[in-house]
C-alpha cells in the first residue's frame, strides 16, 4: 500500500468526507509540518444527518501537526478497527508539548458517537517549571477511562531527581515516587484537577493539591523535610545538610507567580557555595497588595 504526506491526507479527508460528524474529527489540526502515512478508510451512512460508522486501519511515520494549541511532534503509530462495530484500536509515540510519549494505548468505542474511551500512557520527564519537575529519566505511567473529551485515572512516578525551585535534588534511600488519581478535560481549554499527589521523598512524604486551567495554575504543597536525606544533583550552589523543614505553600501563576504560606526552618543546614548555612525559624509569605 502506498504512503502520502500527511498534509494531502488531510486536504483530501476535509474534501471528500461527507457526514459533518466524521469530517469534523480532523478539525483541530491547524499545521501539518512533516510526516507520512498509508492506510485506508471507510465511511458508511444511510444519509448524511444518521450517525456514521467507520472502520479501517492509518499508520503515521513521523508526524509532526499543530492539534488544537497544543505541539504534536514525531508521531509515529497505526490506529485500526477491523469491524463497523469494533472500537477504534490507537498505538501512538512522540512528543506532546514538551512531555515524551513512550507509549499512548487507547481504545475508542462509538468514535463518530459517545467516544468512550480507555487508556494507557506511559511517559518520561515532565513538563519543566520553575517551581517543580522531574528528571528527565523519570518513568510516568498514567491508566484510566473517559468520553471525549473529559477523562479520569490513576497516576504513578518514578523518579531519581527532583527539580523544587530550580534546585536538584536526589534522595540518598532510593527512588523517589508519587501516586495520586486525577482529572482532567481538554475542551473548551485544558483543565487538569489533582486532589492529593503524594510525593514520597523517603522516608518523607509531601502532599500536593494541584488544579491546572490554560495558563492558570493553583498549587498547594505542604509536608516535612528532612535535609539528611537528600542530596543535590548536578552543579547546584545550596546542598541540603542536616535539620528539616515543614512547610505549607500556596502557589498561584498565570502572567506571574505569587507564593503564600510558610515555612518553618528548624535547625536546617546548608552548604552554600562551599561555606555552611544555617536557618532557623518562621518564614511567611503573604499575597502581595497592590495599591495605586
Amino acid at each position: 500500500m502506498p504512503t502520502c504526506p500527511v498534509a494531502d491526507f488531510v486536504l483530501s479527508w476535509r474534501a471528500c468526507v461527507v457526514p459533518l460528524k466524521v469530517r469534523r474529527l480532523l478539525d483541530p489540526i491547524n499545521t501539518v509540518e512533516a510526516g507520512r502515512m498509508r492506510g485506508i478508510v471507510w465511511v458508511y451512512y444511510q444519509d448524511i444527518t444518521d450517525t456514521a460508522l467507520i472502520k479501517g486501519n492509518i499508520t503515521l511515520t513521523d508526524a509532526s501537526m499543530s492539534w488544537d494549541k497544543n505541539r504534536l511532534r514525531h508521531l509515529t503509530g497505526k490506529a485500526s478497527a477491523r469491524k463497523y462495530d469494533d472500537p477504534v484500536n490507537i498505538q501512538l509515540a512522540g512528543t506532546l508539548n514538551d512531555i515524551a510519549i513512550d507509549a499512548l494505548k487507547v481504545n475508542l468505542r462509538e468514535p463518530l458517537k459517545h467516544q468512550h474511551f480507555t487508556f494507557a500512557l506511559k511517559t518520561h520527564g515532565f513538563p519543566a517549571s520553575d517551581s517543580f519537575s522531574l528528571g528527565k529519566k523519570a518513568s510516568v505511567r498514567m491508566t484510566g477511562a473517559g468520553q471525549w473529551p473529559n477523562l479520569a485515572g490513576n497516576l504513578a512516578f518514578n523518579t531519581q531527581e527532583i527539580n523544587l525551585f530550580n534546585h536538584h535534588l536526589i534522595s540518598k534511600r532510593g527512588p523517589i515516587t508519587g501516586t495520586c488519581t486525577m482529572k482532567a478535560g481538554f475542551s473548551p481549554q485544558t483543565r487538569i484537577e489533582i486532589p492529593d499527589l503524594a510525593v514520597n521523598l523517603n522516608p518523607n512524604v509531601l502532599h500536593s493539591q494541584i488544579s491546572l486551567r490554560g495558563n492558570q495554575a493553583n498549587i498547594k504543597v505542604d509536608g516535612k523535610v528532612d535535609l539528611a536525606n537528600l542530596q543535590a544533583a548536578g552543579e547546584d550552589t545550596l546542598i541540603p545538610r542536616d535539620g528539616n523543614i515543614i512547610g505549607a505553600l500556596n502557589i498561584t501563576a498565570d502572567k506571574d507567580v505569587h507564593m503564600t504560606g510558610t515555612l518553618d526552618f528548624r535547625q536546617a543546614g546548608f552548604t552554600y557555595k562551599d561555606k555552611p548555612l544555617t536557618i532557623a525559624g518562621l518564614v511567611t509569605f503573604e499575597q502581595r497588595q497592590d495599591h495605586e
